[in-house]
């Protein structure tokens, strides 16, 4: 394999899950300013070392078959061809893989602390069994709470409105339902928003197995 066309595809196929990594732990790292060219280096580096260290993995499993690649050195030459597009094949395959599971393990450990888009890292947040319900305190002293139905993410100048589900609203220590199913905040009007996940009723809960059920009784007659 020529050395200048083995190291320009090396160096393509490196950008591919440099950039994955970079955007799937965009939540986890400090925002930093830094120019266009810096990030590229940074999207490059990470490349290299997920796509150098797949290319060594490839070379300890099927020495045979990078062995036979390297042989050829002519582009003209079907073998060469497609041994090469298979080997690229493979070790970019495995380099996303290792950046995903990078990024994967980046977000464990550092969690979604930086998140670029707020309402979304913090609205967004689930837990299975649970419902993400809401307080929203208004320019004008009123509160209306109730389980958040949908809320809107695009950055810009767009309106970031919400809409609670069977709201209640509460105004000068008086609360009440006004009966509708679901309610749309304007975005001007939210002053601030609170959010819990509670239980949510209607979630199945576990009951205890027929092995514990006996020792329990046992217990309570003893």
């Amino acid at each position: 394999m020529p050395a200048a066309s083995s190291f320009a595809a090396l160096v393509l196929v490196a950008l591919v899950p440099g950039y994955l990594y970079l955007r799937l732990t965009e939540s986890a790292r400090r925002p930093r300013h830094h120019s266009e060219f810096s990030e590229f280096l940074e999207v490059l580096a990470v490349g290299l070392a997920t796509t150098g260290t797949a290319l060594g993995g490839v070379i300890l499993i099927c020495p045979a078959f990078v062995a036979e690649t390297l042989r050829h050195t002519s582009l003209h030459e079907p073998a060469y061809l497609r041994r090469s597009v298979g080997l690229l094949a493979l070790v970019g395959v495995l380099a996303l893989l290792l950046a995903w599971a990078g990024a994967a393990l980046t977000n464990r450990l550092r969690g979604d602390s930086f998140a670029p888009n707020v309402w979304h890292a913090t609205l967004g947040q689930r837990r299975k069994g649970h419902l993400p319900y809401v307080i929203v305190e208004l320019e004008d002293d009123r509160r209306v709470e109730g389980v958040l139905h949908a809320y809107t993410t695009i950055d810009g100048d767009h309106p970031r409105d919400i809409a609670v589900m069977n709201p209640k609203v509460t105004a000068g220590g008086e609360a009440w339902e006004p009966g509708a199913d679901f309610v749309i905040i304007n975005a001007d009007r939210i002053r601030k928003i609170w959010m819990s996940l509670a239980p949510d009723p209607g979630a199945p809960t576990r009951r205890p197995s027929a092995a514990v059920a006996p020792s329990s009784a046992a217990a309570e007659r003893a």
